[in-house]
Protein backbone atom coordinates (compact mmCIF):
# COMPACT_ATOMS: atom_id res chain seq x y z
CA UNK A 1 0.00 0.00 0.00
CA UNK A 2 2.84 2.53 0.30
CA UNK A 3 3.74 5.59 2.60
CA UNK A 4 0.33 6.75 3.67
CA UNK A 5 1.39 8.52 6.45
CA UNK A 6 0.51 12.01 6.86
CA UNK A 7 3.70 14.54 5.77
CA UNK A 8 3.09 16.68 8.94
CA UNK A 9 3.14 13.69 11.19
CA UNK A 10 6.43 14.69 13.23
CA UNK A 11 4.93 17.24 14.70
CA UNK A 12 1.53 16.15 16.13
CA UNK A 13 1.15 13.81 19.38
CA UNK A 14 0.19 10.17 17.68
CA UNK A 15 -3.02 8.86 18.26
CA UNK A 16 -1.80 5.81 20.62
CA UNK A 17 -4.91 6.43 23.11
CA UNK A 18 -7.41 7.09 20.64
CA UNK A 19 -10.03 3.96 19.80
CA UNK A 20 -11.63 4.51 16.02
CA UNK A 21 -14.67 2.37 15.21
CA UNK A 22 -14.94 2.07 11.74
CA UNK A 23 -18.31 1.03 9.89
CA UNK A 24 -17.13 -0.13 6.75
CA UNK A 25 -18.29 -2.58 4.85
CA UNK A 26 -15.76 -3.06 2.00
CA UNK A 27 -12.87 -4.40 3.15
CA UNK A 28 -10.67 -3.03 1.07
CA UNK A 29 -11.56 0.86 1.79
CA UNK A 30 -11.46 -0.73 5.69
CA UNK A 31 -7.54 -2.19 5.29
CA UNK A 32 -6.96 1.44 3.80
CA UNK A 33 -8.39 3.43 6.70
CA UNK A 34 -6.92 1.15 9.19
CA UNK A 35 -3.73 1.47 7.05
CA UNK A 36 -3.54 5.33 7.25
CA UNK A 37 -4.88 5.12 11.41
CA UNK A 38 -2.68 2.52 12.62
CA UNK A 39 0.60 4.81 11.38
CA UNK A 40 -0.57 7.53 13.55
CA UNK A 41 -0.83 4.33 16.34
CA UNK A 42 -4.30 4.87 16.72
CA UNK A 43 -6.46 1.62 17.80
CA UNK A 44 -9.06 0.42 15.02
CA UNK A 45 -11.92 -1.89 14.79
CA UNK A 46 -14.18 -2.17 12.19
CA UNK A 47 -17.93 -3.08 11.79
CA UNK A 48 -19.09 -4.32 9.01
CA UNK A 49 -22.59 -2.88 8.96
CA UNK A 50 -24.50 -0.18 10.78
CA UNK A 51 -26.12 -2.73 13.09
CA UNK A 52 -22.69 -3.99 13.93
CA UNK A 53 -21.53 -0.54 14.65
CA UNK A 54 -24.37 0.69 16.92
CA UNK A 55 -24.03 -3.09 18.85
CA UNK A 56 -20.38 -2.40 19.33
CA UNK A 57 -21.05 1.59 20.13
CA UNK A 58 -23.46 0.89 23.35
CA UNK A 59 -20.98 -2.06 24.15
CA UNK A 60 -17.57 -0.40 23.67
CA UNK A 61 -15.65 2.32 24.79
CA UNK A 62 -14.58 4.00 21.04
CA UNK A 63 -13.63 7.64 21.07
CA UNK A 64 -14.53 8.60 17.03
CA UNK A 65 -17.24 7.04 14.96
CA UNK A 66 -16.15 6.84 11.26
CA UNK A 67 -19.66 5.65 9.61
CA UNK A 68 -20.12 4.93 5.77
CA UNK A 69 -23.66 6.16 4.43
CA UNK A 70 -23.96 2.93 2.73
CA UNK A 71 -23.91 -0.46 4.30
CA UNK A 72 -25.31 -3.56 4.22
CA UNK A 73 -28.36 -4.13 7.36
CA UNK A 74 -28.87 -0.65 8.75
CA UNK A 75 -27.55 2.06 6.61
CA UNK A 76 -25.02 4.66 8.14
CA UNK A 77 -27.67 7.44 8.85
CA UNK A 78 -29.97 5.03 10.23
CA UNK A 79 -27.25 3.88 12.62
CA UNK A 80 -26.26 7.29 13.23
CA UNK A 81 -30.05 8.01 14.81
CA UNK A 82 -29.57 5.38 16.52
CA UNK A 83 -26.36 5.70 18.28
CA UNK A 84 -27.76 9.32 19.22
CA UNK A 85 -30.14 7.48 20.96
CA UNK A 86 -27.92 6.85 23.73
CA UNK A 87 -24.66 8.15 23.15
CA UNK A 88 -25.61 12.09 22.27
CA UNK A 89 -21.62 13.50 22.30
CA UNK A 90 -19.94 10.98 20.51
CA UNK A 91 -17.95 12.31 17.81
CA UNK A 92 -19.20 10.77 14.60
CA UNK A 93 -17.14 11.40 11.10
CA UNK A 94 -19.30 10.79 8.35
CA UNK A 95 -17.62 8.51 4.95
CA UNK A 96 -19.07 8.61 1.76
CA UNK A 97 -17.83 8.82 -2.11
CA UNK A 98 -21.04 11.42 -2.93
CA UNK A 99 -20.03 14.47 -2.57
CA UNK A 100 -23.53 16.03 -3.46
CA UNK A 101 -24.61 18.36 -0.95
CA UNK A 102 -27.34 16.09 -0.04
CA UNK A 103 -25.32 14.07 2.30
CA UNK A 104 -24.69 17.13 4.62
CA UNK A 105 -28.01 17.79 4.34
CA UNK A 106 -29.39 14.51 4.66
CA UNK A 107 -26.97 14.22 8.32
CA UNK A 108 -27.99 17.63 9.36
CA UNK A 109 -29.66 17.48 13.35
CA UNK A 110 -27.50 14.42 13.87
CA UNK A 111 -24.75 16.43 15.21
CA UNK A 112 -22.39 15.04 13.21
CA UNK A 113 -18.10 16.25 13.29
CA UNK A 114 -17.62 16.06 10.00
CA UNK A 115 -17.54 14.27 6.52
CA UNK A 116 -14.78 12.46 4.97
CA UNK A 117 -14.99 11.89 1.05
CA UNK A 118 -13.31 8.53 -0.31
CA UNK A 119 -11.05 7.41 -1.67
CA UNK A 120 -9.64 8.66 1.57
CA UNK A 121 -6.63 11.23 1.46
CA UNK A 122 -4.54 10.48 4.50
CA UNK A 123 -3.70 14.45 5.18
CA UNK A 124 -7.32 15.14 5.01
CA UNK A 125 -8.76 12.22 7.24
CA UNK A 126 -6.04 13.20 9.77
CA UNK A 127 -6.45 16.62 9.80
CA UNK A 128 -10.32 15.86 9.95
CA UNK A 129 -9.94 13.62 13.20
CA UNK A 130 -7.00 15.64 14.76
CA UNK A 131 -9.39 18.58 14.81
CA UNK A 132 -12.19 16.63 16.10
CA UNK A 133 -10.12 15.68 18.78
CA UNK A 134 -9.55 19.00 19.26
CA UNK A 135 -12.54 20.05 19.53
CA UNK A 136 -13.50 17.59 22.29
CA UNK A 137 -12.43 17.97 25.42
CA UNK A 138 -12.70 14.29 26.96
CA UNK A 139 -10.33 13.12 23.51
CA UNK A 140 -8.11 16.52 23.66
CA UNK A 141 -6.84 15.03 27.37
CA UNK A 142 -6.17 11.51 26.21
CA UNK A 143 -3.24 12.52 23.84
Amino acid sequence: MGDIQPKHRKIVPDLNNIKILMAENDELVFLIGQKILSNLNARVVNAEDGQTAVDLVKNGDFDIVLMDVHMPVMDGMTATKEIRKFNPTIPIIVVTSDKSNEIRSDFSGLSISDIVYQPYDPEYLYTVIWNTIQKTPSLKNKL
